[in-house]
């Protein structure tokens, strides 16, 4: 590798072509067409498309552009960017594209304009952009003249992962567009304006002098030179330029010591079970009852439809969001995270985002309020359940699930993982109302897992009893905060079974296969998925169909 990139270049006489240059760059030389004669760009691009490398030629006339596809069939030409590409890639000819128009890695790359006159040289940054395999969403004609304009889209600022600011004349408008977002900025200053503009000298001055942090400026008009700089930071990972997968994976804690420490925990709350409903006991009530794995296994159907309709829920707010994936990337996030739910409080659960992130470009931020409503509904649908609990409970101690849900959503807002205002689209009445239905059947069926097992075992309970004593553990393992909710789930399922009667072997198995049944089936499942996620990888990257909905926008 090393004696290729020092290889020689091709001498054409008027030009010394360096072939290998993507060895060492990534991407081969771009041809600058200003003061070269058509017959020498023509020659150029022939040489250079003869080694099967993609070739940009910038600030191109039309006359140039005849001389090249006269030799180069497959080259075509932009018209408002000046740009002549090679091979044919999926960019507009000579119009500009619709604001509306969004490729799949819009949310990555976002271009702002001040005014119609600086879409030349923003084209070139996109077109630059594109060619490098970095999709360019545009927002244009946003100047600080009419601040209202730019304001009206800061949620489609703020899930940008860089952003290129196209202004003349004063150009203010880079300096209030970094302060407004935490992306990288790069200022290009255009020759656009009257009198003292000075072909935009003033521009450029007024970017370098900028009194907000995190903007990089190029040369006048060099819309280029800020695509290209725009590409490479798309094309770094994903952990270094999205904050929010990065603060998502350190939320969820894991690593091989903690799930050591969890599996020991777990042995340990199951052979406490065993050990409270005495071991001899326990294996009697299994055994003398024929019926209890036909119990199990319809127990374990009723945790499918857990996760049937939990998954309902979950494309809902996707929808809900703009986000339209089609299922098949959709479910398999879903499912592993699942694996997820032995997380203490299923934050864990947070990597979905990252893993929606890595296989079509949606920025965590944009999917994270997904997750944040899932716990929150969750919490109001299990509470509901549990509201009856004149049978379970005869203590009547209260248990509030409801504050550490809500506080995570707070830390999670405030840190940047989520985005506040598609928390607040996700909180409307009528969403909120599907949702918390949608959650009540899936705890509901969670709840009937638990009776059937009881029943299986040759036992009786009311269901009126089972939902509630199942919602009611489920919420007190939450506020124990331990994975899976160990212990207080286990601990407060056993006590309330038993002050519903049942004997204290038959009340320890059937909560030792209620969470076999359920929790301990989705991380198995779960797990598989996540599995087949890592395999994959990004080989089955999707585009994404969003609409102003992904970026938070009514």
């Amino acid at each position: 590798m090393d004696a290729l990139r020092d290889l020689p270049y091709q001498d054409l006489g008027y030009a010394r072509l360096d072939h290998h240059r993507p060895l060492r760059t990534g991407w081969p030389e771009v041809v600058l067409a200003e003061g070269k004669t058509r017959e020498q760009v023509a020659g150029i691009v022939f040489a250079m498309a003869g080694r099967g490398h993609p070739v940009l030629v910038t600030r191109a006339a039309l006359e140039v552009y005849e001389a090249v596809v006269a030799d180069v069939p497959t080259a075509r030409y932009n018209e408002l960017a000046r740009c002549i590409v090679v091979p044919e890639i999926a960019v507009p000819e000579s119009v500009v594209p619709e604001e509306g128009s969004r490729g799949p890695a819009d949310l990555g790359l976002l271009i702002v304009t001040g005014g119609t006159a600086d879409l030349p040289v923003a084209e070139e940054a996109a077109l630059t952009a594109e060619i490098m395999g970095c999709q360019a969403a545009r927002l244009n004609d946003v100047g600080v003249a009419g601040l209202h304009r730019l304001l009206a889209q800061r949620q489609r600022l703020q899930e940008a992962r860089v952003i290129i600011v196209v202004a003349g004349m004063e150009a203010a408008l880079a300096s209030v567009v970094s302060g407004l977002v935490s992306a990288p900025v790069i200022a290009v200053p255009t020759s656009v304006g009257y009198g003292a503009s000075f072909q935009g000298l003033a521009a450029l001055l007024g970017m370098l002098n900028s009194c907000a942090p995190g903007i990089g400026v190029v040369n006048i008009d060099n819309g280029f030179g800020a695509g290209y700089l725009a590409a490479q930071i798309c094309r770094m990972p994903e952990a270094s330029a999205d904050p929010g997968a990065a603060v998502a994976r350190e939320g969820t804690g894991l690593n091989g010591r903690r799930w050591l420490l969890l599996g020991l925990l777990t042995v340990a709350v199951f052979g406490g079970l065993l050990a409270y409903g005495d071991f001899r006991q326990v294996g009697r009530v299994l055994f003398d009852s024929p019926a209890a794995y036909a119990g199990f296994a319809a127990a374990a159907g009723l945790a499918v439809v857990n996760y049937g309709l939990r998954y309902l829920r979950w494309s809902m707010y996707l929808h809900a969001l703009g986000i339209n994936v089609p299922a098949s990337v959709s479910a398999p996030v879903f499912v592993a995270g699942l694996a997820l739910s032995i997380t203490p409080g299923k934050v864990g659960e947070l990597l979905k985002s990252v893993w929606l992130n890595q296989r079509t470009g949606v920025p965590v931020p944009a999917s994270a309020p997904a997750v944040v409503m899932e716990r929150l509904t969750d919490v109001i649908s299990v509470a509901l359940l549990g509201t009856d609990r004149r049978a379970a409970v005869a203590h009547g101690d209260r248990v509030d699930g409801w504050r550490p849900a809500v506080d995570r959503a707070g830390c999670w807002a405030a840190g940047g993982v989520t985005s506040q205002d598609g928390l607040r689209r996700l909180m409307s009445p009528r969403l909120l109302a599907a949702a918390v239905a949608l959650g009540f059947l899936a705890w509901a069926a969670e709840g009937l897992a638990l009776w059937v097992i009881i029943v299986g075992l040759g036992d009786s309970v009311a269901l009126g009893v089972a939902l509630p004593v199942s919602a009611v553990a489920a919420l007190v393992g939450a506020v124990t905060a331990l994975p899976g909710g160990l212990i207080g789930f286990e601990g407060s399922m056993v006590a309330l079974l038993g002050q519903a009667g049942l004997p204290a072997a038959t009340a320890a198995l059937a909560t030792l296969l209620t969470r076999l049944a359920t929790l301990w089936l989705a991380v198995i499942v779960g797990g598989l998925a996540w599995l087949w996620l890592v395999r994959t990888g990004r080989s089955s990257a999707t585009a994404v169909a969003t609409d102003a909905g992904a970026s938070g926008q009514p």
